[in-house]
């Protein structure tokens, strides 16, 4: 149900700005995951609650704060450790 209110969203939103035309992901990113470690494109994939916090505060007009970029750092940090720590 969730995607069907995401691709209405999607579409309403397209038709607005005047640029109707469908939005394809390339084959490759599809690829790339399934080629990937089953750990790293799970961690890959699941990044968008730290750019959430990232982009959401901006978009609203406020200023992030120090904790929140201490949070997202430590994240990425934690991912990049996860994912390139296996030398």
């Amino acid at each position: 149900m969730a995607r069907l209110g995401g691709i209405g969203g999607l579409a309403v939103a397209r038709v607005a700005a005047g640029r109707w035309r469908p939005v394809w992901l390339p084959r490759t990113y599809f690829a790339a995951l399934q080629l990937a470690p089953p750990a790293e494109a799970n961690l890959v994939n699941y990044l968008w609650p730290l750019l959430i916090v990232l982009l959401s505060a901006p978009l609203a007009g406020e200023r992030l704060g120090w904790p929140h970029l201490l949070g997202a750092l430590l994240g990425f940090a934690g991912v990049a450790l996860l994912a390139f720590g296996r030398a």
